[in-house]
């Protein structure tokens, strides 16, 4: 006996599997919004967000230093409350590369390319100039 075109749909061709268990159950298909990911790149992913929040605290650490350290000067207390600011980016930034490439990595995706890294490369590099500069101003004299 043939199956006839207009037929109804048999549980063996609703299943997502090409070899259908043999006692009738349908397998669902699988979710399209869950990824089996490897483990490995989720652990490596949260040790970036670990690194650039130790980068964070060490540049606030630097800050307070500074503030506490040295004479009172007010370049250098600029210079203080920028590491303390750029401490808090790099947190930030972080969070938010972190969450990005969680998303990328569940989807099968690279994550997206971010600024974050040229802004505070850019602001530790000033900062680094003006404490120089002060430095060699005030060595000078």
């Amino acid at each position: 006996m043939s199956a006839s075109v207009g037929s109804s749909t048999s549980a063996a061709s609703l299943s997502s599997n090409p070899d259908p268990p043999k006692d009738g159950r349908v397998t669902p298909p699988p979710d399209q919004d869950r990824l089996d990911v490897d483990v490995r790149f989720l652990l490596a992913n949260e040790r970036t967000l670990l690194a650039w929040l130790r980068t964070a605290l060490t540049m606030q650490a630097g800050g307070v230093a500074l503030i506490q350290l040295t004479a009172h000067s007010e370049v250098r207390s600029a210079v203080s409350l920028g590491l303390l600011a750029l401490g808090g980016a790099a947190a930030m930034i972080g969070f938010l590369r972190y969450r990005a490439a969680d998303r990328a990595i569940r989807t099968a995706q690279l994550p997206p390319a971010g600024l974050g890294q040229v802004l505070l490369t850019a602001g530790v590099v000033v900062l680094a100039t003006v404490l120089v500069v002060n430095y060699a101003v005030d060595h000078i004299r």
